[in-house]
């Protein structure tokens, strides 16, 4: 499958419950997919010391575009792999008193977008 997805992986409100969860939308056809973690792992032998663990998350819903973009209704996993920085800062988000306090931390991703073999 080939299909690009925006660079971010930004948090939004689902149409389940209002869940929280991260969501994707294909660059080309705007269809949606969003999702929950299934895995982590820091796992020192593939993750770095100082970047976000890497994720597997299972599809929880999706959505097509306004035009009828499709590209990402089929997908069952995600996996976030690769990844560089994204660490919370070393002040600012340890304490009951952080509650609500927002930094913007980047990182870098590989998501790579899986589906069911024969829906080709």
């Amino acid at each position: 499958m080939e299909a690009t997805a925006t660079a971010s992986m930004p948090m939004s409100l689902s149409p389940e419950a209002g869940a929280i969860r991260a969501t994707w939308e294909d660059s080309e056809d705007t269809s949606r997919v969003w999702g929950s973690i299934a895995q982590q792992s820091s796992d020192a032998r593939y993750v770095r010391p100082d970047a976000i663990p890497w994720l597997l998350v299972q599809t929880a819903g999706v959505a097509a575009g306004p035009t009828g973009g499709r590209h990402l209704a089929k997908t069952t996993f995600i996996q976030r792999v690769n990844t560089v920085g994204g660490q919370a800062p070393p002040s600012g988000c340890r304490t009951i008193a952080d509650v609500g306090v927002r930094a913007f931390v980047p990182y870098s991703a590989d998501y790579v977008f899986y589906r069911k073999a024969h829906d080709r």
